[in-house]
């Protein structure tokens, strides 16, 4: 079976099965969107029988129940169910509108393509007519409400920004820095860049074919007057 492809902001090989995310939640990723909703546990079993889109009423009952479980998270200090709930309620609108688009579900015309095959461009299929009407684009516009309320909400933003920090400093691309301070080195630290930069360039020098150093150095010769040049054509005709 072919492997699934690596995203560069989620990283999927994770052991989901056995990692408690509630006691390790230095493991998890933010993501993008709705990156591993169906994934993170406890949290997916929690939040997961609560969603229901399939009419404006068990929509409105399920995003509330969704957003009451954030509250919940909230007053516990407890990032990654906050965020893991803000999911939950962002699928609700994404599926909901899916749905409010495409009665079916169906999107795209066509067989998606397997794992591993080229990927070809496949035609979207028309709008539903009821497509900003529908009971299923009354869902979409609740949850999609209860979405930016938890996406917004302060205390959220805030443990969101620290756990990202921590995140990036995880993957190695950088410290996390403390309030007021730059990530730009100090300027001997620069001075020690440029200089290494252009020893860089020096060594690449070596790596030029033979023929192109012969042509910069014929540029590069001074080039003699015009009388002189004259001069030395008399003589060579004298001389034929």
């Amino acid at each position: 079976m072919p492997k699934r492809a690596v995203s560069k902001t989620f990283e999927y090989r994770q052991d989901w099965k056995t990692i408690d995310f509630r006691r390790h939640p230095e493991k998890y990723q933010v993501g993008i969107g709705e990156q591993g909703v169906l994934l993170v546990e406890p949290y997916k079993s929690e939040i997961l029988p609560h969603w229901r889109f399939r009419t404006p009423e068990i929509a409105e009952q399920s995003a509330k129940q969704i957003y009451r479980l954030f509250q919940a998270y909230k007053r516990q200090d407890d990032f990654v169910g906050m965020d893991m709930a803000r999911k939950f309620l962002q699928m609700g609108y994404t599926r909901s509108r899916r749905y409010a688009n495409h009665p079916g579900g169906t999107k795209y015309a066509g067989k998606k393509p397997k794992d591993g095959a080229p990927r070809t461009k496949r035609k979207v299929l028309p709008q539903a007519a009821d497509w900003a009407t529908s009971p299923k684009a009354q869902s979409a516009r609740i949850f999609y409400g209860y979405y930016l309320k938890a996406r917004e909400d302060a205390k959220y933003r805030r443990l969101k920004a620290a756990h990202q920090a921590q995140e990036k400093a995880s993957r190695g691309k950088g410290p996390v820095l403390a309030p007021g301070t730059t990530s730009r080195p100090p300027a001997m630290a620069q001075e020690k860049m440029k200089s290494g930069k252009r020893s860089a360039a020096v060594k690449t020098r070596g790596r030029v074919s033979a023929a192109t150093r012969r042509r910069r150095r014929r540029r590069s010769r001074p080039r003699r007057p015009r009388c002189m040049r004259s001069r030395r054509r008399r003589r060579s005709r004298r001389r034929s």
